[in-house]
């Protein structure tokens, strides 16, 4: 690789990092979240996990009432009828999912947390400041260990 392409490489891997995502627009025209940033946190998130979950159920009571009308064999052509998948997969990968999206509310909050007691301690920001970072870790780790010690994997 070539100086000239690294320094480029370079400069554009820092340009990217300090972009910042527009918050102040429109997450689409016809959307009535506020902002993309509404539109994309993890309270969303996580609403739209329990209507994937809603969906699945309705599936599930779908392929029940089907199987008394087609044969094993066709209702198997469209994919995702078999037992094991939606009584143990269907459960198994919506769960992770959720965790997935706990852990990383758990870290980003952890991670703002760090930076509060640094800003703070550099004389940047005030105690309330501090405090609220902390009450958003405690609130988004309760979250996340609940979660973990709650859920099982279906087998």
């Amino acid at each position: 690789m070539t100086r000239a392409l690294a320094v480029l490489i370079a400069l554009t891997a820092a340009a990217c990092l300090a972009a910042k995502p527009k918050t102040d627009t429109s997450a689409y025209p016809d959307d009535d979240y506020g902002s993309i940033v509404e539109r994309f946190s993890i309270e969303q998130a996580l609403e739209s996990i329990g209507f994937v979950e809603d969906a699945l159920s309705s599936f599930m009571a779908l392929t029940e009432s089907a199987s008394g009308l087609m044969s094993a064999q066709q209702l198997a052509s469209f994919g995702c009828t078999d037992w094991e998948t939606q009584n143990l997969g269907f459960y198994n990968h919506v769960a992770s999912i959720r965790g997935a999206l706990l852990y990383a509310d758990y870290r980003i909050a952890e991670l703002e947390l760090e930076q509060a007691r640094q800003c703070y301690d550099d004389g940047e920001t005030g105690l309330s400041e501090l405090g609220a970072a902390e009450d958003a870790y405690t609130v988004a780790y309760t979250v996340y260990i609940d979660f973990v010690q709650s859920a099982g994997v279906a087998d």
